[in-house]
């Protein structure tokens, strides 16, 4: 977990590849793709996961590496092309009883709530959480969709229940170490607590999710905490 880790994994997963044997090759890509994404490389993360999902014949995989591909769309924003993505993936595990269409229903749920169709949004994302608790999901998945939830619930204003699941999956992704889901959580409560004019409870929570963000690597969080921080500091000399 030094500064540059995820440059020096990368390097060593592009090195690994010629050396790999083809029916572990796909576990190689999906890392690789991995880091790219958290690295802020989203094209040739994009491209990876395609080449991850293109060595398979497993549906259940290629369905992984779709979702996967939908979740680095929705970081750069194209939304449409999360749905159009979720789609495909939903097609080719259609009679699959594991999480993996809970984890495609809360990602479409998430574009659908970008695109300002909050109740879709969180239609989906229930629907999602009642697949995992049938399917003994992981607890991250479990995490991810309280988190959607509670975001679901902070843009209708309703802060009480998007305090009550952010809360929820920051115990969930503290409880496993999940550095990213623990650090999301965390930059979600304090825009909670920003929204209800708490600026120095919101300032100290996007604080500690920065910390975060800057010993796993994330770039784009790392920009967006800045920001909040920022935003919070304002508003707290407007007052």
């Amino acid at each position: 977990k030094e500064r540059f880790g995820n440059v020096e994994a990368i390097r060593a997963y592009q090195n690994a590849l010629p050396f790999i044997k083809e029916d572990e090759k796909i576990v190689t890509l999906e890392r690789l793709a991995d880091m790219l994404m958290i690295n802020g490389d989203y094209d040739k993360a994009i491209e990876t996961y395609a080449t991850a999902g293109d060595a398979t014949k497993d549906d259940e995989k290629r369905a992984r590496m779709l979702r996967k591909t939908g979740e680095v769309y929705e970081r750069k924003g194209e939304f449409d092309k999360v749905i159009e993505t979720v789609k495909k993936a939903k097609d080719l595990i259609k009679e699959s009883k594991t999480p993996e269409p809970g984890r495609l229903l809360n990602l479409e749920g998430m574009a659908y709530f970008r695109k300002g169709d909050y109740d879709r949004g969180l239609a989906l994302a229930q629907a999602a959480l009642k697949i995992f608790e049938e399917t003994g999901a992981e607890q991250k998945d479990v995490g991810n969709v309280l988190r959607a939830i509670g975001n679901m619930h902070w843009s209708k204003a309703d802060y009480d229940n998007a305090l009550r699941y952010q809360e929820k999956s920051l115990a969930v992704m503290e409880k496993i170490g999940e550095q990213y889901g623990i650090a999301a959580a965390l930059n979600n409560i304090g825009n909670v607590y920003h929204s209800k004019l708490d600026l120095d409870r919101a300032l100290g929570y996007h604080e500690r999710c920065l910390e975060i963000k800057e010993k796993i690597g994330d770039k784009q969080g790392i920009a967006g905490s800045l920001n909040n921080i920022g935003i919070v500091l304002y508003c707290k000399t407007e007052l």
